[in-house]
C-alpha cells in the first residue's frame, strides 16, 4: 500500500461528489507535470491525503487501480485542461478538523 497527497483546490468538492480524483494526461502545451503522471501509479488499497488550501481535509481510499478516462463533465468548466485524463475512484473520509501542514 503507498501513500499520496493530492493538492486539489478548487476541484476538490467536484472530485469528491464524484468520489474521485481526475487530471489531465497532458496539459495545453503537451506538457505532462510530474504530479499528473503519478497518478498512473495509484492502486487499490493505497492511501490518498487531500491537501486544499493549506490543509489536510480528508483521507480516501483508492477502490481501484488507475485508469484512463475523458474529463468528468462537473469539471468542463476547467477549459484550460485537456479532456483525456487519469482516473482513480475513492471511498473519500472527511476529516472532523482539518489539519493544518
Amino acid at each position: 500500500m503507498n501513500n499520496y497527497i493530492v493538492m486539489q483546490g478548487h476541484t476538490y468538492h467536484e472530485e469528491k461528489e464524484l468520489g474521485i480524483i481526475w487530471s489531465p494526461q497532458q496539459d495545453k502545451g503537451g506538457n505532462v507535470p510530474h504530479s499528473w503522471l503519478r497518478m498512473k501509479e495509484v492502486q487499490r488499497g493505497d492511501r490518498i491525503f487531500h491537501y486544499v488550501k493549506g490543509f489536510i481535509v480528508a483521507i480516501s481510499i483508492a477502490t481501484e487501480d488507475y485508469k484512463t478516462a475523458p474529463k468528468p463533465s462537473i469539471l468542463q468548466n476547467h477549459s484550460n485542461w485537456n479532456d483525456a485524463g487519469y482516473m482513480v475512484k475513492l471511498d473519500y473520509h472527511e476529516l472532523d478538523a482539518a489539519l493544518n501542514l
